[in-house]
């Protein structure tokens, strides 16, 4: 007579993956419908002073509307292409079981490709976002992830060659100038840019929208910027 298997024991989610806690929450339905006229958009950022209840706000939002999404509370260990990667491989796994045997197969990043580092994101972003297209990955900054200049992030040409803000051409660089205007309050509405960036060792002219907007973080004074490949620019 065989034993009756013994049950799984249910996989702990990690802190970096858990949504926050709801007790007694009053829904905010006024924020809500905001939210709702604003989902045809690719990336939505909210913005606010810490405590002010942004994520309480998008966790209560989430479960309101049902919504199949990935909470990601990102830190500065985040900084590490690797660790990043791993960690959102890991977050997927968290997906209904259909899909987590896609999320198995998302590229892992190796040294490998450290050398074309935006080639390999753009390969895992579209998988990844793939697994859950209705949904929506949240990523809660518990504090700023990046303390690199732009052009070093996004392998501008400029950059390489001398390091940015520190080419020769830096002086007119859109991106410089749209953040020094969010932080001067002002905002900059996609608008058409062209950079050349390195790919691989090669350099690739790329049209882009440039959005930036002032955000205030513990009282100091921010710039967001969303660049949008021209492929997604409707």
């Amino acid at each position: 007579m065989g034993s009756k298997p013994r049950p799984t024991a249910p996989v702990a989610t990690l802190a970096k993956f858990s949504r926050p806690r709801l007790f007694n929450v009053q829904k905010r339905e006024r924020l809500f419908r905001l939210l709702d006229e604003r989902r045809a958009h690719p990336i939505l950022w909210i913005a606010g002073p810490p405590g002010s209840g942004k994520s309480t706000l998008v966790a209560s939002y989430v479960e309101a509307r049902k919504l199949p999404g990935v909470w990601f509370q990102a830190d500065p260990g985040d900084a590490d292409p690797a660790t990043f990667f791993h960690y959102l491989r890991t977050a997927a796994a968290d997906l209904s079981p259909r899909r987590a045997k896609h999320a198995a197969a998302l590229p892992v990043f190796t040294g490998d490709y450290a050398g074309d580092l935006p080639a390999f994101t753009r390969r895992f972003l579209r998988e990844f976002f793939a697994l859950f297209p209705a949904g929506a990955l949240l990523a809660d900054w518990a504090s700023a992830p990046f303390d690199r200049p732009a052009g070093d992030l996004l392998g501008c040409l400029n950059a390489v060659a001398a390091g940015c803000g520190h080419g020769a051409n830096c002086g007119e660089c859109p991106v410089r100038e749209a953040i020094r205007r969010a932080t001067d309050g002002l905002r900059v509405e996609r608008q058409p840019v062209a950079m050349h960036l390195v790919r691989g060792g090669s350099v690739q002219r790329v049209e882009l929208r440039l959005t930036a907007a002032p955000v205030s973080r513990g009282g100091e004074r921010l710039a967001l910027v969303v660049l949008e490949p021209s492929e997604w620019v409707r």
